[in-house]
């Protein structure tokens, strides 16, 4: 089913079926390859390209990556609702569109990276690409049922990306999120992915509640982990950089293993700290 499309300049619903211009002031979406467009965006200095292509160079071999898809799947199935309709904000390369797909009747998936959504189409999902900024959605108001962003927020103007995802949000909806932890971790790797921060419960709870979205639960990724990441950093420093992004295969299988572990285990528990937040809130 494809979203109702509004002009982010000027809130007029837009109609077409390849290319759809807004009659005020001119706003424009074009359909290519499957993926609606709107060519007015710019690329962030929050996730460049160089940050895009160091996500994509890790994502499909890093240990850390998998057991967190699953978790977060897990937590999508209990806590939105399934049916409706659905909108990821940040899909990347749509690892978890094919999951969408089994748990609502429609999704829309939003990126900025032209070639991430590339990347997206390959994956045989029935989602809906459009490449757009998350703080300026081309989406009309009050339309989804589910919302989800994985490791985005941290990247954009959270006043901008919070608030157009309540806007197009029904009465109701869920959304399902995710941002690094705890700023005492922060170090190389948070300036080569862009991030402007990280995050704890209370600043994220403090940013949704302005935003229209009411905090309904919460835990933590990477809990078993979480004392030797933070002594990696806190005492290697820049020394850490190789040991975390390209870990020799043996050392990798075995901290992947501790990651599945903690997620088979204690999915459904409230785990108190870890390297990454996820949380699950309501639209007020």
């Amino acid at each position: 089913m494809t979203p109702r499309f509004s002009c982010p300049l000027c809130r007029v619903e837009l109609i077409g079926e390849t290319n759809i211009n807004c009659p005020r002031c001119g706003f424009a979406l074009h359909r290519e390859d499957g993926i609606w467009r709107d060519d007015s965006v710019a690329t962030p200095t929050g996730f460049d390209t160089a940050a895009r292509e160091h996500l994509h160079g890790i994502e499909e071999k890093h240990f850390w990556f998998a057991p967190r898809d699953r978790l977060l799947r897990e937590i999508a199935q209990r806590e939105l609702p399934a049916g409706g309709a659905a909108l990821e904000l940040g899909c990347g390369s749509g690892r978890l569109l094919r999951a969408w797909d089994a748990q609502f009747s429609s999704c829309t998936a939003l990126e900025l990276h032209a070639q991430s959504l590339f990347e997206a189409g390959g994956r045989g999902s029935n989602a809906m690409l459009v490449q757009a900024d998350v703080g300026r959605l081309p989406l009309a108001d009050d339309q989804f049922d589910a919302l989800m962003a994985f490791d985005v927020l941290e990247h954009a103007d959270p006043v901008a990306m919070l608030g157009e995802a309540r806007r197009v949000a029904r009465r109701g909806a869920r959304l399902l999120l995710s941002v690094p932890a705890y700023q005492s971790l922060w170090s190389y790797a948070d300036e080569l992915a862009g991030h402007r921060c990280r995050y704890d419960r209370a600043l994220l709870a403090r940013e949704l509640r302005a935003s229209g979205w009411r905090l309904r639960g919460h835990t933590h990724y990477q809990f078993a982990l979480f004392p030797l990441l933070w002594l990696s950093r806190r005492l290697l420093g820049a020394r850490a950089r190789r040991a975390e992004r390209e870990p020799a295969a043996f050392v990798a299988a075995i901290l992947g293993r501790i990651n599945a572990m903690e997620v088979r285990l204690f999915s459904r528990w409230r785990l108190p700290f870890g390297s990454s937040l996820i949380v699950w809130a309501e639209a007020a």
